[in-house]
């Protein structure tokens, strides 16, 4: 691959950890999955970016409705967008969730107390409520420490295997556009394309 093109897929692998890490233009990314006849857009927070690895990690409720639909399709379009520097990273990927495993284990001990909380909620995501709320109001004034395993049973890790990565900067003096494949053995190939 050309060095340009190798130049370009390790600072999209950059830019990812750097939104990780909430240094770029947004921690979130769109995670997009097909299911019940609908393609289906969630937003979620990047918590991990491994290069070396390829792949990429974010959070979930086990019990919400994406991780039966991943779990009937795991094959996921993914998009992050650096509004600073109009930078738009498209990755497609195949995902496994891991609920009570090692994996699981050690993102939730990374993870601080308020995202923890999240997973405390008394119904499952996209249950409905009889007025407006958060799920946690069952939990009145109950403190919890950051060593508390409270929520735990309800959290999941999705972590992306990424195949394909796309790069589109957008400029007023002209665009440009690259495509990469990971090509398992011989690791990954780049091209230009027309934006």
């Amino acid at each position: 691959m050309e060095a340009k093109l190798d130049n370009l897929l390790a600072q999209s692998w950059e830019k990812l950890q750097q939104a990780k890490r909430g240094k770029a233009g947004s921690r979130y990314i769109t995670v997009c999955n097909f299911a019940n006849n609908y393609p289906n857009a969630y937003t979620v927070v990047l918590r991990e970016a491994l290069p070396d690895r390829n792949l990429i990690i974010f959070h979930t409720d086990i019990r919400s409705e994406k991780v039966s639909e991943i779990k009937s399709n795991p094959n996921l379009t993914v998009v992050y967008y650096d509004d600073a520097d109009h930078i738009q990273i498209i990755l497609k990927a195949e995902a496994a969730i891991h609920h009570q495993d090692d994996i699981a284990k050690q993102q939730w001990q990374q993870s601080g107390f308020k995202s923890r909380r999240n997973y405390l909620t008394e119904h499952a995501p996209s249950s409905p409520l009889n007025e407006e709320g958060s799920g946690l109001e069952y939990l009145g004034e109950q403190k919890f420490d950051d060593s508390d395993p409270a929520g735990y049973k309800n959290f999941a890790v999705v972590v992306l295997d990424v195949h394909s990565l796309e790069y589109l900067q957008l400029n007023k003096d002209g665009n440009r556009r690259a495509r990469f494949k990971n090509e398992q053995q011989k690791g990954w190939a780049g091209e230009w394309i027309t934006p």
